[in-house]
């Protein structure tokens, strides 16, 4: 499916979710156009899981509405919106397939009832798979892949999916700093080369900032700055969100986060 570009690719418009009638988070507006990388940043236990859920789709807002590419979520099938949205949880179980049987899952919503795979299917697979450079580990079962790699796995399979928008659930978590780096760097490199629209959870706000065009904060369940990365990321913003000092330094047009460790003269 095509995406209209008269519509941001994404918009929460007096976004309340929960389970049970009962709110998570409350009041959430925003957009995410064409080409943005947006980072949602808050503390645990905010609400951050509920709301990616909401907006993927899976979770029915208590109120307010979700819309991709100008049209309200509700109105799509499972089959069409998959075709616009895909999205990378956590601890996704991979374990028991090939390299190859994941990514060619992104494909399901792409292959009518009782068909068969393409050879369009085959050529996006195939490139998936050199993008992430997983392509000579096609045929390894996923479960003896390191950690970084099954991530790189999810992300092919999302991927493959071709969407307009990518949502990505805590993408670098459990991963050591090469592999956070590394997955960042290709999906940045993705939203950039495949004219995506992404939006991802980071609990890494040195990470959020170097990677994403645009940061929204979330406290309590509700979103307390939202913008350009460049304008919203300040100490005040920061100290509010976790209750503790932070500096911010700038280097060659990049900010970095230093939390005060409050380590005194033990490091003396």
């Amino acid at each position: 499916m095509t995406a209209n570009k008269a519509f941001p690719v994404l918009r929460a418009e007096s976004l309340t979710a929960g389970y049970n009638g009962k709110p998570i988070v409350s009041d959430i507006d925003f957009t995410v156009d064409h080409g943005e990388f947006l980072s949602i940043v808050a503390p645990n236990g905010t609400g951050k899981t509920t709301l990616i859920r909401t907006l993927a789709g899976v979770l029915p807002p208590l109120h307010g509405a979700v819309s991709v590419c100008g049209r309200n979520v509700a109105g799509y099938s499972r089959r069409d919106l998959a075709k616009l949205v895909a999205v990378v949880g956590q601890n996704e179980s991979v374990a028991d397939y090939t390299v190859e049987q994941v990514v060619a899952m992104g494909r399901y919503s792409h292959i009518p009832r009782f068909g068969s795979r393409t050879h369009q299917d085959e050529s996006i697979i195939n490139r998936v798979l050199a993008q992430v450079g997983m392509k000579e580990k096609r045929k390894i079962f996923a479960g003896q892949l390191s950690q970084g790699e099954r991530q790189k796995v999810t992300v092919a399979r999302a991927l493959a999916q071709c969407p307009k928008l990518l949502i990505l659930d805590e993408p670098t978590s459990h991963l050591d700093v090469k592999n956070q780096i590394e997955i960042l760097r290709l999906i940045k490199r993705m939203t950039a080369e495949q004219g995506l629209t992404t939006l991802a959870v980071l609990h890494d706000i040195n990470l959020a900032s170097h990677f994403s065009t645009h940061l929204a904060f979330l406290k309590d369940g509700r979103m307390t700055s939202y913008g350009r990365t460049q304008e919203v990321l300040s100490v005040e913003t920061l100290q509010n969100l976790y209750g503790m000092n932070f500096t911010l330094l700038k280097d060659a047009g990049s900010i970095f986060v230093q939390p005060d460790y409050g380590l005194g003269d033990y490091n003396q």
